[in-house]
């Protein structure tokens, strides 16, 4: 048996491809060992690799001789690239493939951790500038793609060492190790000066742009994580402010603040007053007819400005939370949408309007008497109320969020969770959660089509979510390939801009609504 082993099958180690131990050696005729569970590499003559679990009994006889021995092969290919991929995914911008804000910031923690006297290194924060308008006059897949293209020239001008991220939007963060203040400065000025000669080209236009960046320079006296970042940040922003496109160096004396990040917060405050906050629905789509008879939609939040112009949320929430003002906001949401269900006195009852909850509305008691309290008050039917956690929302406070969701299903709301498959998902946590929905991150739905690994992830997550008695939603949709698939799939609801755009919810959003579930999916762009 060794002997056929070592003719037809070569064994190497999945790192360095190099030939693994014989799996037969130490088996003696006096051994009785098992080896246990290893892992290797087996790759055939024409090149095709496969991951390989195996293991090694021997055969003994009467009298505890080795007579043979047997080895176990079990190909987990598939599952340690599923495992591959949510660790990427955990680490890494789904759009530029550049690392994210919370690997950066894992990053620059053990730089600053580990700096010493005589070390000297540098943060950079840059944001670009005029990246606005492209979204605004070209979509967001023009933004998508100008994104992509300087991701390629900051690359294009770092060294292997250095660490570059995207924060968010169109910020992008980067690590200089071992790089004194003055070369700093001239690494950031090549980069200024790259992106203001770039030429972005989109549908027969040609866009300029530029970029302000922040310089904070790392010492062994540096105060810690958030102070660095802060640091960095404000001085990004004093560029911004200096006229843009510029260079600025820290300063003690630099604001710790984005300019008209404050002046976000009296806006909302004024908005609520001036009544020029507004609920959209945006419908969720029963795929299957065995779902055809609950209406099911999503709650968003939309500002209209001085000026008449409709703010979406990206532009004002992430102050609010910066801020802790997200409970005044979702205090509104939830008095909104009762006053406004209520008003609707053709109401299907078993419609199903979902809202979003931020993380400290989550953690806070009072918060959550509210919730109760408002929906008593409203005589509403709570299974009407869908509310909905984000995943990392949910894991980041296990304890408070059990105890939230358990107090409102006992009123007999429904819960979801979304984004579920954004980073290392386990379905473990899932187990002590009562929950209604589980929504699919889009991400994977999106690719889903011509990514096997994403195909075979939103196959698994449906499987188990429905073995846990589960509704499966998955969000970005975005054309028929897709969707079909997710039929075929046995997904039950599906949601995003190719199927039905968000409508402003009023006293006539009950017709919209079913109308939109009635209607083909328009063809649409994700705006």
């Amino acid at each position: 048996m060794a002997h056929r082993c070592r003719t037809f099958l070569t064994f190497w180690t999945r790192l360095t491809r190099e030939p693994v131990e014989n799996p037969l050696d130490g088996h003696s005729n006096k051994s009785g060992n098992i080896k246990g569970h290893r892992e290797c590499l087996l790759i055939r003559k024409d090149k095709q690799e496969w991951i390989i679990d195996y293991s090694v009994a021997p055969i003994q006889n009467e009298q505890e001789h080795v007579i043979g021995t047997v080895i176990t092969f079990r190909d987990v290919t598939e599952q340690r690239k599923i495992t591959q991929k949510l660790a990427y995914q955990a680490t890494h911008d789904s759009l530029t493939g550049l690392l994210n804000r919370k690997e950066f910031e894992s990053r620059l923690s053990k730089i600053l951790a580990s700096t010493r006297k005589n070390d000297t290194h540098a943060l950079l924060y840059l944001d670009l500038d005029q990246f606005k308008i492209i979204n605004d006059f070209c979509g967001h897949s023009a933004g998508d793609e100008l994104l992509r293209q300087v991701t390629v020239l900051f690359q294009s001008k770092l060294r292997t060492r250095d660490t570059l991220a995207r924060l968010g939007g169109d910020e992008f963060g980067i690590i200089l190790e071992h790089c004194p203040q003055n070369e700093a400065v001239q690494v950031a000025q090549t980069l200024r000066e790259l992106v203001q000669n770039y030429r972005y080209h989109y549908q027969n236009k040609t866009f300029t742009i530029g970029v302000s960046i922040g310089l904070f320079p790392i010492t062994h006296a540096n105060e810690g994580l958030a102070h660095a970042l802060n640091a960095a940040d404000s001085a990004c922003y004093e560029a911004k402010d200096q006229g843009r496109n510029r260079v600025h160096v820290y300063q003690a004396a630099d604001k710790q603040q984005k300019p008209g990040e404050l002046q976000w917060l009296p806006r909302i405050q004024q908005a609520i007053a001036d009544q020029r906050l507004y609920l959209y629905l945006q419908p969720i789509r029963a795929i299957s007819g065995k779902n055809g008879l609950e209406e099911h939609g999503e709650i968003l939040l939309r500002l209209k400005d001085e000026h008449g112009q409709m703010i979406m949320p990206g532009a004002f929430l992430p102050s609010a939370e910066r801020h802790d003002q997200m409970l005044m906001i979702d205090r509104w949401v939830i008095q909104q949408l009762f006053k406004l269900l209520k008003a609707h006195a053709r109401q299907p009852s078993n419609a199903v309007y979902t809202i979003n909850l931020s993380a400290q509305a989550l953690g806070n008691t009072d918060f959550l008497n509210f919730t109760v309290d408002s929906i008593r008050a409203s005589k509403i039917n709570p299974a009407n109320i869908c509310f909905e956690i984000t995943e990392h929302i949910a894991l980041a406070d296990l304890k408070h969020v059990t105890h939230f969701i358990s107090t409102l299903k006992e009123l007999g709301c429904r819960i979801s969770i979304d984004n579920f498959g954004s980073g290392v998902s386990s379905f473990g946590y899932l187990k002590n959660f009562p929950l209604d929905y589980l929504k699919i991150d889009g991400r994977l739905i999106k690719d889903m089509a011509t990514d096997p690994i994403d195909h075979a992830m939103v196959e698994s997550i449906n499987r188990i979510g429905h073995v846990m008695r589960l509704k499966i939603i998955a969000g970005w949709v975005e054309n028929a390939q897709t969707f079909q698939l997710l039929e075929n799939m046995g997904i039950d609801y599906a949601q995003g801009f190719w199927l039905a755009e968000p409508q402003l919810f009023d006293s006539g959003s009950e017709k919209s609504l079913s109308a939109s579930q009635e209607e083909a999916p328009p063809n649409t762009t994700k705006i």
